[in-house]
């Protein structure tokens, strides 16, 4: 037999072993990971820092020791220090006020760890708050809980890598110029995992913006406890999402609580703010501090470290470049959110990655090497619920590879109403981008998807009922999108 044919030999066995055929995604219920020892008190988990950049940036004083537990009714100006717990715990860290509920699945790149949270930009790779992880910051391992959307629980914990970065706080790279006496100048920190985390349907990667902020675009921020400190519904988030000011500033990003209709509070440093941008889920900030009052009223403003300004120093961090982080072969869906799955294989030792058909931003991405086999399954789950103008249907299934000269082709290749696939080998220095169009029996008769009929959204829904909006997200590796990711 062939490396070709063991190759996608392996996927299709993959699938089924995930439980994930014709008959849609399943997982089993997983253990729950151990929580993280709290941290002593000499440890201080995350701070709420009081900043106006109209009149005079707040100071921040260094806190040797945490204090009691401050009330609720703390005035204006108060530094809040949350009570010491696991992410996983009773009461804890203190979220989003205000804010509204959501599936946690639409989120899948949202991971936890002691009393702050992160993003996961590559599967052994996360972005978080400087703050968050200084030496003195017992921050444990990062896990994640989620419930896919057929309420399904998987859970994953991974410790850090013991192996690379200092000795004094292994698996942590905090930026060189990160100052908490300046108004936490440069307040952005990666942390390498020692496994990588299995890309699937509820834990997706999160992508690098490749071009500066621009004011009014809306991004949102997932956290996972009530501003009381209790945990919210299984499988439920709180949501902060709120347009970037117009404010200037070199390094930070300011979404005012009125334009969010919510305030970010202790426990949310390291949150990834993050926009879709032409179809892709883009992580845009850091959560590094707030303007707090009592912790239960929106109001100030949130801060976020400017992704983008660091993002020569997160690739040199982790030796990579745009490519190599973003694969040499790419897999997106494009159209009408639908139940389903994607899958990528080849010769990368990690895949076969899979990735919802149901979450607005999400792409699997690997490099795999040249002249190996390589395989894409797109498949729509057959028990889903009609839209509108019919029931989801994959109408489109291109391929465009690009050599190292530059030269580009497009190729429209095979599909049927709800299966996808292609197998092949890697052209060597080559790169490859799939792309599976799903729309409706009325865009597969029109071959287009109009504004009548379509709204595009920043998050994917789960289902429909009369009068909701098709969700729909473009896709930069269609014929007709100019811009690429």
């Amino acid at each position: 037999m062939s490396r070709h044919d063991t190759i996608v030999r392996v996927i299709h066995s993959t699938v089924l072993a995930f439980g994930i055929g014709l008959g849609g995604s399943s997982f089993a219920l997983a253990e729950e990971p151990t929580s993280p020892s709290p941290p002593s008190e000499e440890s201080i988990i995350e701070r709420g820092v009081i900043r106006d950049h109209r009149t005079k940036p707040g100071t921040f004083t260094p806190l040797q020791k945490a204090p009691p537990p401050v009330s609720p009714k703390t005035s204006k100006g108060t530094t809040l220090i949350p009570q010491v717990a696991p992410a996983t715990g009773t009461g804890g860290p203190l979220p989003v006020v205000g804010g509204i509920n959501e599936p946690d699945y639409k989120y899948p790149w949202v991971v936890r760890m002691n009393g702050c949270a992160a993003v996961l930009i590559d599967p052994q790779w996360v972005l978080t708050a400087a703050h968050c992880v200084t030496p003195n910051i017992g921050f444990g391992k990062l896990t994640y809980t989620r419930t896919d959307s057929k309420g399904n629980v998987q859970t994953e914990t991974r410790d850090r890598a013991q192996n690379v970065g200092p000795a004094n706080n292994r698996g942590v790279f905090i930026h060189p110029g990160y100052d908490p006496q300046k108004d936490h100048a440069n307040d952005i920190a990666l942390i390498k995992v020692a496994q990588p985390f299995s890309i699937n349907f509820v834990l997706q990667t999160v992508g690098l913006p490749k071009f500066p902020r621009t004011s009014g675009r809306v991004g949102t921020v997932a956290s996972y406890r009530r501003h009381d400190g209790t945990p919210l519904p299984q499988g439920q988030v709180a949501i902060f999402r709120g347009p970037i000011s117009a404010i200037e500033s070199p390094k930070k990003i300011f979404v005012p609580a009125n334009t969010a209709g919510a305030s970010l509070c202790p426990g949310d440093s390291g949150s990834g703010f993050v926009a879709v941008e032409n179809g892709r889920a883009i992580v845009r900030g850091v959560a590094s501090q707030g303007s707090v009052s009592d912790c239960m009223t929106p109001s100030g403003e949130a801060v976020f470290t400017d992704v983008f300004v660091f993002r020569d120093w997160i690739l040199q961090t982790m030796g990579k470049n745009d490519s190599t982080l973003s694969g040499n072969t790419r897999v997106r869906w494009g159209g009408t959110a639908a139940r389903g799955k994607l899958v990528l294989g080849c010769s990368h030792p990690n895949t076969p990655y899979f990735g919802p058909l149901n979450v607005v931003g999400i792409e699997e991405g690997a490099m795999c090497d040249g002249g190996q086999a390589q395989g894409i399954i797109c498949q729509l789950d057959p028990n889903q619920a009609s839209t509108r103008f019919g029931p989801p249907q994959i109408v489109g299934f291109t391929m465009r590879t690009t050599m190292a000269n530059g030269s580009s082709q497009m190729t429209q290749l095979p599909f049927v109403s709800n299966l996808a696939q292609f197998s092949g080998p890697m052209p060597s220095g080559g790169s490859r981008e799939f792309t599976c169009q799903i729309g409706t029996p009325l865009t597969a008769s029109t071959g287009v998807l109009s504004s009548a009929n379509t709204v595009i959204m920043s998050r994917g829904l789960e289902g429909e009922s009369e009068g909701e909006p098709t969700i729909v997200q473009p896709s930069p590796f269609d014929p007709t999108e100019e811009t690429k990711p």
